[in-house]
């Protein structure tokens, strides 16, 4: 079976609708092609001006392309709109490629937590100006 590369334009960069299954606090984006969701980004709101990154996946096959930089940066941009200022994460030490993403974007890494299960992750965040 041959692959053959395939173009992908971005679709929609759209915040998700609260349900009642979602708590106030949780705040999710997703990214479309097509119509097909082929990635998420999902936040927490830690204070007024402030959310935490907790979980950001893109389709496999699409990793590497840019949805990741395009999804995130319409989060933050969104989240600006609304007075959030600043944003945090924490990321394997390990993931090179999530690393290379963050610092792109303008993260900072601010400190390191240790954990026996995970390992080492670094805390990063982007602070308003």
């Amino acid at each position: 079976m041959r692959c053959r590369r395939m173009k992908y334009d971005i679709g929609q960069i759209k915040p998700q609708e609260e349900t009642k299954q979602t708590v106030s606090k949780r705040l999710l984006f997703n990214i479309s092609v097509r119509d097909i969701e082929v990635g998420h980004a999902s936040f927490y709101r830690i204070s007024a001006d402030a959310v935490l990154l907790t979980d950001i996946r893109i389709a496999s096959i699409l990793r590497g392309r840019g949805y990741g930089r395009r999804l995130l940066a319409q989060a933050l941009t969104s989240f600006e709109e609304k007075g959030i200022k600043d944003f945090y994460l924490e990321v394997h030490e390990a993931n090179a490629a999530a690393l290379k993403l963050y610092h792109r974007l303008g993260f900072k890494i601010v400190g390191k937590k240790h954990s026996k299960s995970h390992g080492c992750s670094l805390v990063m965040c982007l602070l308003a100006p």
